[in-house]
């Protein structure tokens, strides 16, 4: 798909140069590797593993596309902080098991699931090959696409998570490798558009 379809105009700039990790920070004890242009992420250690932008974003756009290798759950987390391992902010789910939630949105550190994708698009995902993903994020409106399709588009009504935090309103963007091994993803054409106040 193009960018420009999505309605969300020109200025994207890439995350990932392609040849290395500058602009990024490694959490945890998994292996990223950057090869044929690619971020490369698999699990070794066992644990979970995030590779998380250095900037933080507040109102963004921001484009992915992934293949997963084996059936390890990821997924594309934002608005988020870690210390060490541990994160707290909302994640859009990449999953290539039967479950199928991708581009859902999982918060971490509160509710948990607050939107699963809709039907339609969950039968777009390709589990043997690439899958591209459009996360929207402006206040407490987001919207996901999978392949071109619009996953959730949800207005987060729901101030307070459990552990009496508010949702982030800015945060990193980081990729994830799910604690229990047997994940490997790559991650391709990462770009990222902030929104100016005009068009909110």
């Amino acid at each position: 798909i193009r960018i420009v379809e999505l309605g969300y105009g020109s200025g994207w700039k890439p995350l990932f140069n392609g040849k290395d990790f500058t602009g990024w920070k490694e959490h945890g004890r998994e292996k990223w590797t950057v090869e044929e242009g690619m971020i490369v992420g698999a699990s070794g250690a066992g644990g979970y593993g995030y590779m998380s932008t250095l900037k933080t974003y507040k109102d963004f756009a921001v484009r992915i596309a992934f293949k997963c290798d084996a059936q390890g759950n990821s997924g594309l987390f934002f608005r988020s902080v870690l210390e060490g391992t541990n994160i707290r902010g909302i994640q859009a789910e990449i999953d290539p098991t039967p479950r199928n939630l991708n581009a859902g949105l999982y918060e971490s550190g509160g509710r948990g699931w607050i939107a699963k994708p809709s039907e339609d698009a969950r039968k777009l995902f390709r589990f043997n090959g690439w899958n591209e993903m459009v996360v929207k994020a402006v206040g407490n409106h987001y919207v996901t696409y999978l392949n071109g399709l619009k996953a959730v588009d949800m207005v987060d009504t729901q101030p307070m998570s459990e552990t009496g935090k508010p949702p982030l309103r800015q945060g990193v963007i980081a990729l994830q490798l799910h604690s229990g091994g047997g994940a490997k993803v790559r991650w391709t054409n990462l770009f990222v558009r902030e929104i100016p106040s005009a068009e909110k």
